[in-house]
C-alpha cells in the first residue's frame, strides 16, 4: 500500500490528485453539473492532465526508444525513470526498469552488441523517441479540437499534443544532459555525432550501466560485487563530472564499511569530504555524515553521532535513509514527540526493509513512554517478526534498542512494585 501510494506521487504531485478528487462533484452531482460554478471543476481538471502529461510523454518517448531498439535487433538494457531516491525496480520483457520518486525525466541505455550496420541501426534507435511523440502528438492535434478554454473542455491538444510535438523537436536539439552525474547526450546530440563520426560508442552506456548494476548490488547487500561494478564504471568512462565520480566513491565507502572493513571506508570517506569542503551543503556531503552518523551509533557514542546527524538531516532531509537515522538519534535523546514524526512515515508494513523495521522498533520506546500498549505491541511485533531481514549491522542497531526497551520496562516493572 505505501509503495503503490509512493508510486502514484511520483507519476503525480499530491496537488494533482487532490484536483482530480475535488474535480469530481463538478460533473457527477447533480446541483453542481447543471450550475454555472462547472468551469471550477474544468480548472481543476485540466491542472490534473497538464500534471499528467510529463510523466505519461517521458514514459512514451523512452517506449519509442525501446521499440525501435528491438526492431534494431538488439535488447535495450535498462530504462530509468525519474531521479532521486528509488522506489521499486522491475522488469520490461527482459529489461530493467528502475522508478524514482520524481519522475521528471527518463533515460534508456541499449548497448549495441552487433557492430553491423551500426550506424543506421544506432540512428534508428535513437529516432525512435522523437518519432513516437512527434507521431502520437500530431494524431491528437489533428483529430481532437484545439481549445485554450480551461474553463469549460479539457485541453488534451494542447497537453498531450502540442507539449508532446514539442517534447520531440526538443530532444533533437543537440545539447548534454546530466544523469546521475554522467554527462549524457541528447538525442540530437548522438545524431550529430554520428553524422560527423565522433560517436564514443558504448562507453556511456556501459560506464551508467555498471553504476546502476553497482546500485542494485548495494541494495542486494552484495558488497564486494557492489564495489566491483563501480570500479568498473570509473574505469570505463571517459568523462565524468566530479560529483559522479565522488558520488562513485562514497557508494564504495559505504560498501567497505559494510564489510566492517572501516579503514578502507574511513579513507575513502575522508578523501570525498575533503573533496567537497567548497560544497558545505552539497547532498553527497549529507550521506557522507550520516554514514559517520551510523557509525559512532554501532560505537555507542551518541553525542558524535548527533552531531553529524544533525548535519546530515539539516542538508538532506528528504531523503528517507538520512530521516531515519536522525530518527533514531532523536529517540537515543528521548525527543520522543520529534521521533515519532520522524519515524513513522518510514514505517511500511508491507514493504519488509531495513529502514522500515529499524524506524518500527524504534518506535517501541516511544509508545512504551507513552504507555500506549496497543501501538507499542504492533511496532515491536513488526519489528520481530521480520528481524531476519536486517543484515549484520542493522542487527546491531536492532539488538541496541531492544536493550532500550527491555530496561525501559525492567524500570517500569520496579517502579509498579515500588508503588504497591
Amino acid at each position: 500500500m505505501h509503495l503503490t501510494k509512493k508510486i502514484l506521487l511520483a507519476i503525480m504531485p499530491l496537488s494533482g490528485w487532490i484536483c482530480l478528487f475535488l474535480s469530481i462533484p463538478f460533473f457527477f452531482l447533480p446541483v453542481i453539473a447543471d450550475s454555472s460554478f462547472q468551469f471550477i471543476g474544468f480548472l481543476l481538471l485540466n491542472y490534473f492532465v497538464f500534471r499528467l502529461s510529463t510523466p505519461l510523454i517521458i514514459v512514451l518517448h523512452e517506449l519509442g526508444h525501446w521499440i525501435a531498439g528491438r526492431i534494431v535487433g538488439e535488447h535495450p538494457a535498462r530504462i530509468v525513470f525519474g531521479s532521486g531516491h528509488l522506489l521499486l525496480r522491475t522488469t520490461f520483457f527482459n529489461t530493467k526498469v528502475n522508478i524514482h520518486y520524481k519522475i521528471s525525466s527518463g533515460y534508456i541505455l541499449c548497448i549495441f552488441k552487433n557492430n553491423r550496420n551500426l550506424s543506421l541501426r544506432s540512428l534508428i534507435y535513437i529516432l525512435g523517441g522523437p518519432i513516437i511523440n512527434m507521431t502520437i502528438g500530431l494524431l491528437i492535434i489533428y483529430t481532437i479540437p484545439f481549445t485554450v478554454d480551461l474553463g469549460s473542455h479539457i485541453a488534451l491538444t494542447l497537453f498531450f499534443g502540442y507539449f508532446q510535438v514539442l517534447v520531440g523537436l526538443f530532444n533533437l536539439i543537440p545539447h548534454k544532459i546530466n544523469q546521475n552525474g554522467f554527462k549524457t547526450d541528447s538525442d540530437g546530440f548522438q545524431i550529430w555525432k554520428i553524422i560527423q563520426g565522433t560517436s564514443e560508442g558504448n562507453n556511456t552506456e556501459l560506464a551508467l550501466n555498471h553504476f546502476f548494476d553497482g546500485e542494485e548490488y548495494f541494495n542486494a547487500k552484495s558488497y564486494p560485487q557492489a564495489i566491483q561494478e563501480f570500479q568498473r564504471c570509473l574505469d570505463t568512462a571517459q568523462s565524468l563530472s566530479a560529483d559522479a565520480v565522488n558520488a562513485i566513491h562514497i557508494n564504495m565507502g559505504a560498501c567497505y564499511h559494510q564489510l566492517e572493513q572501516y579503514d578502507k571506508a574511513s579513507e575513502i570517506l575522508v578523501e570525498a569530504e575533503r573533496k567537497l569542503t567548497d560544497q558545505p551543503n552539497s547532498p553527497l556531503l549529507a550521506v557522507i555524515y550520516s554514514l559517520y552518523a551510523w557509525k559512532y551509533i554501532m560505537e555507542d557514542d551518541i553525542e558524535q553521532a548527533t552531531v553529524y546527524g544533525k548535519k546530515s538531516f539539516d542538508i538532506l532531509y528528504e531523503l528517507e535513509d538520512i530521516r531515519l537515522v536522525w530518527g533514531i538519534l532523536l529517540v537515543e535523546n528521548q525527543e520522543w514527540h520529534d521521533a515519532e514524526y520522524m519515524l513513522k512515515p518510514l514505517v511500511e508494513f508491507g514493504y519488509f526493509t531495513g529502514r522500515s523495521i529499524l524506524a518500527a522498533a524504534y518506535l517501541v520506546p516511544i509508545y512504551h513512554h507513552r504507555n500506549q500498549d496497543k501501538k507499542k505491541a504492533r511496532y515491536l511485533s513488526f519489528a520481530q517478526r521480520h528481524v531476519d531481514q536486517l543484515d549484520k549491522q542493522d542487527l546491531l542497531v536492532y539488538q541496541r534498542v531492544l536493550a532500550m526497551i527491555n530496561s525501559s520496562s525492567a524500570q517500569s516493572s520496579i517502579l509498579d512494585i515500588a508503588s504497591h
